[in-house]
């Protein structure tokens, strides 16, 4: 999948649904950009990816890519 930014990425599959955590909140931030500024611990969890991974990413990774943009 190629983004109108020109990054590009394989998505995986997996068709495994992760419950979202009752009584939890996830909060992300982003730059004007859509570059993820801050992930809360929930929103790392329900990511699959990294904190590390997330930081200085753009949000759309986290796009299904069935979801329309």
């Amino acid at each position: 999948m190629i983004y109108t930014d020109g990054t590009s990425r394989t998505v995986y599959a997996t068709n495994h649904e992760v419950a979202f955590p009752e009584g939890r909140l996830i909060v992300s931030r982003t730059d004007l950009a859509g570059i993820i500024t801050h992930a809360n611990d929930a929103f790392v969890e329900m990511s699959g990816y990294t904190r590390d991974e997330l930081i200085g990413a753009p949000h759309h990774i986290l796009r299904h890519p069935d979801m329309p943009k």
